[in-house]
């Protein structure tokens, strides 16, 4: 080992460099400033088809409030409550544990994923039962206390002139087999089930 001379002024220390000296990557010029609202039609559209087939309806609806641009591009789910390509599927509403006056835990039974939904359109309505898919069945709070079936995803509400019966607990299946949407209600305590299209005037009791 070599000696130190007589003298010489002691080895300077490395000076340690923080996290703000650290070299990092430059961001891409494209990502700078980047208009996402101009979008190019076509890509957006595939987006937004993309979630629709995957049932993120929500998502969709995210998608959508992004900027005018975007909802121009899209399609209104609003615009018709019974398209079926905003209709959720494998929803369930966890509704008596994380209920509150107008908010609730929807669950999507395929993918575990979880939605705390603030639901103001509650407000008006009783909440008659929900459907597996994920449906509302809502009942006016004023008289004749009409049925409304409700999308909790997009918010389209479909409205029925029959006044929901005066059941107790009930369960209900809406089906969309037919030229207008059938609400079907079923009571457990009187064995009775009830059914309902749009303009009927009331339900037929079965």
């Amino acid at each position: 080992m070599a000696a130190v001379p007589v003298g010489a002024p002691p080895p300077a220390k490395r000076k340690k460099e923080g996290p703000d000296c650290l070299e990092t990557s430059p961001v891409p010029p494209a990502m700078v400033g980047a208009d996402w609202s101009s979008l190019p039609y076509d890509l957006l559209r595939r987006i937004a088809d993309t979630l629709l087939d995957t049932n993120d309806v929500d998502c969709y609806m995210d998608l959508r409030a992004v900027c005018r641009h975007w909802r121009s591009t899209t399609d209104d789910p609003r615009s018709d409550a019974t398209d079926p390509r905003f209709r959720p599927r494998q929803w369930i509403v966890l509704d008596e544990v994380f209920a509150s006056d107008t908010r609730r835990l929807l669950v999507n039974t395929a993918s575990g994923r979880c939605l705390h939904r603030e639901l103001p359109q509650l407000r008006d309505h009783h909440v008659v039962a929900t459907t597996l898919g994920g449906f509302f069945v809502l009942a006016d709070k004023s008289p004749p206390h009409a049925a409304r079936v409700f999308n909790p995803l997009t918010g389209g509400l479909i409205s029925f002139n029959a006044p929901v019966p005066p059941e107790g607990k009930v369960a209900a299946a809406v089906c969309f087999g037919m030229a207008s949407p059938m609400l079907t209600l079923l009571c457990d305590s009187s064995r009775k089930h009830y059914t309902a299209f749009p303009d009927s005037e009331c339900f037929i009791t079965h």
